[in-house]
């Protein structure tokens, strides 16, 4: 098992003050930044191998946790504290039988709320209630969770029962003891399984994994995998599963439950500094249990720190790759430091992390993005080089970065709101910049003044950008030589796109607003067969003001199914329909056909499949976890605990 840890972190003054809510950070008692940690071993250039880790690692995290522990906090003892918040807790291809999830990267798989196995569709439902209890000493001696509603779970479709026959075939309730459920995995095989995967700040991330097979009257649970951590993404890859996380010690590490996050006088901070003194640092890395076996998540004396200048900020972010045939073979890697972005392709898997310069006068100068690489091989996650760019790429921002022939390309943005597309070569173990745009030989710039990117695609040697403001500039950017990116193509007309997916060279569809956040959802078809001069070939407004559709937040609430040779493609989009009045008119799903045939590309509304209206109900009952799933021959529209379909 290869267990790598590779650190390099660099943050300014005033991001610590912001991370930790410090008070007081321009004293100069209280500085923060250090250039080199107390102590650090020596190192020769070419062997970093010669670091001796524990130490620099031990030195790392516990300095980390002395700036946690660094200010005291005024705190406003007359502030009320009689509540308590109580928590509840890419086209799919012709030849498949249904529409799957919407991905980034076609064959590497994202979790969703809805999947599908062997004729029958598994829905994650979550209908517990977030509210606020006021404290009393009738409450005293109830259960918190006894006075609220919660439900989530699992309700099981079956996509060939008659028409007319709505409900599940079977409903799992799941604990409320998960956390937040992020979504759901099928891994198919000689054992298929349902993977779920939940995360909760304090406990951590768990993988469940049930049996798939049906008929069946119980989820029959057969993998339990606890990670130490926040959740930060996942993917699939055939046998292979990845899980990106974030392991704070002072959070997640049990030797820390004591330690308390903001002291409010000298005795509070006497007693953290004690605690940092006697923790060691075994107790500080993580552990991950597999079935009720516990074992370590790093192997300490590998980790591996850089030679750079450090910042001691307590945190790490853990990539664990689990091989879902064999369980007991776990790899990882770990980067000392706060990852706010994720990308995988094939071969490798991306972290990005946002930093910035700052002026004497606390004011951001420069904002940068450290980028690493991670190459995806048997023995497990390999560090294959890092660069700097200027601008940031942004929190939760994967359409940004794509890897398309030894080369990754990437969008980042400054505190000016001025756009980069960056170009990187790639080798085995490097990434060199090649070529920024705008760049001298194509000095025109990504987007207008003020205007922020609402969408990003990459395509083979193509990128697709929208910027908005109060029109929709919709860019079409040449990457045939990653040496000299440039823009072929601008189309300006109102709204904006957040989503875009590409058919082909010619056609790319668009999901947005018509003008801003408030206006009806714009679907749009665009021709870039000339993209010198793209235009729209086809737009549907749907509905007026409050008008939504999930899919404008998140790209896995579309389903799209290739059809067979010669018929058009196939697109659903569960949307949430308002009238101009402001009033709520109905929930359904919005069935389309895209002509992709030459001379006679198109896109026109198939069908609406009606749910609920007005009539009925006086408000939308739409929510983030209904889906809509293509076959062939009909589509199916999973809303509110029902499953709906019609003949297509």
């Amino acid at each position: 098992m290869t267990l790598n840890l590779n650190k390099t972190k660099w943050l300014t003054l005033p991001i610590l003050c912001f991370l930790f809510g410090l008070v007081s950070c321009k004293e100069s008692d209280e500085q923060v930044i250090y250039n080199h940690i107390d102590n650090e071993p020596t190192q020769d250039e070419n062997n970093e191998s010669n670091i001796s880790t524990i130490p620099l690692l031990e030195s790392y995290l516990k300095k980390g946790l002395e700036v946690k522990n660094a200010t005291v906090i005024q705190r406003d003892t007359n502030l009320n504290s009689d509540m308590v918040m109580v928590e509840s807790t890419s086209t799919s291809p012709a030849n498949s039988t249904f529409s799957d999830t919407n991905v980034q990267e076609a064959g590497i798989d994202e979790a969703d709320f809805v999947k599908h196995y062997d004729g029958y569709a598994f829905s994650y439902y979550d209908e517990r209630v977030y509210y606020y209890l006021e404290a009393s000493p009738a409450l005293a001696d109830t259960s918190i969770e006894n006075t609220s509603p919660y439900k989530q779970g699992i309700r099981v479709f079956d996509l060939n029962a008659p028409p007319n026959d709505n409900d599940p075939i079977v409903e799992f309730p799941l604990a409320d003891d998960l956390g937040t459920v992020s979504g759901l995995y099928i891994h198919q095989g000689e054992n298929p399984q349902l993977l779920l995967l939940a995360d909760d700040w304090k406990q951590g991330i768990q993988l469940r994994g049930y049996d798939a097979r049906l008929p069946m009257s119980n989820l029959i649970e057969k993998m339990n995998i606890h990670v130490p951590g926040r959740l930060l993404t996942s993917r699939k890859m055939d046998n292979k599963l990845y899980v990106v996380s974030s392991f704070m010690p002072i959070i997640h590490a049990p030797a820390l439950d004591s330690f308390i996050q903001y002291p409010i006088d000298d005795e509070q901070k006497k007693h953290n500094e004690e605690l940092i003194q006697k923790v060691t640092l075994k107790e500080l890395l993580p552990n991950m249990n597999i079935n009720g076996n516990e074992i370590p998540l790093i192997d300490h004396d590998s980790c591996q720190i850089p030679d750079d200048d450090i910042i001691a900020d307590a945190s790490l972010t853990l990539i664990s790759i689990i091989d879902l045939n064999d369980i007991t073979n776990i790899s990882s890697a770990c980067l000392a430091a706060n990852s706010n972005n994720t990308y995988v392709s094939y071969d490798a898997l991306y972290l990005s992390i946002d930093s910035a310069f700052y002026d004497i006068n606390g004011l951001e100068s420069e904002a940068f993005s450290d980028i690493y690489r991670f190459k995806l091989s048997d023995s497990g996650p390999i560090k294959a080089g890092k660069q700097r760019l200027n601008g940031r790429v942004g929190y939760n921002q994967p359409f940004r970065l794509s890897e398309y022939q030894e080369h990754l390309r990437i969008i980042t943005t400054d505190n000016r709101l001025d756009h980069q597309l960056h170009t990187l070569k790639l080798t085995d173990t490097e990434m060199t910049k090649l070529a920024s745009l705008p760049n001298a030989q194509n000095p025109e710039p990504i987007g207008k003044p003020g205007e922020n990117i609402f969408g990003v695609r990459f395509s083979q040697d193509r990128a697709y950008i929208v910027t908005f403001l109060t029109q929709d500039p919709f860019y079409v950017i040449d990457l045939k030589n990653p040496a000299l990116p440039k823009i072929l193509g601008e189309l300006e007309l109102p709204g904006f796109s957040t989503y875009l997916h590409p058919f082909n060279e010619k056609l790319v569809f668009g999901l947005g607003k018509e003008s801003d956040w408030s206006g009806g959802v714009k679907l749009a078809l665009f021709d870039v067969s000339v993209p010198s001069q793209p235009q729209v070939l086809t737009e549907l407004i749907v509905g007026d003001s409050y008008s939504y559709s999930p899919a404008l937040y998140n790209h896995r609430a579309l389903s799209f199914l290739s059809s067979n040779s010669g018929q058009p493609e196939k697109i659903a989009v569960p949307m949430s329909v308002y009238q101009s009045n402001f009033i709520w008119d109905f929930d359904g799903l919005y069935l389309l056909e895209v002509d992709l045939t030459t001379n006679n590309e198109s896109m026109r509304l198939h069908d609406i499949m009606t749910i609920e209206t007005n009539n009925s109900l006086n408000y939308s009952q739409l929510s983030s976890y209904d889906r809509g799933i293509l076959s062939q021959t009909k589509a199916f529209f999973i809303y509110n605990g029902k499953l709906f379909q019609q003949r297509w």
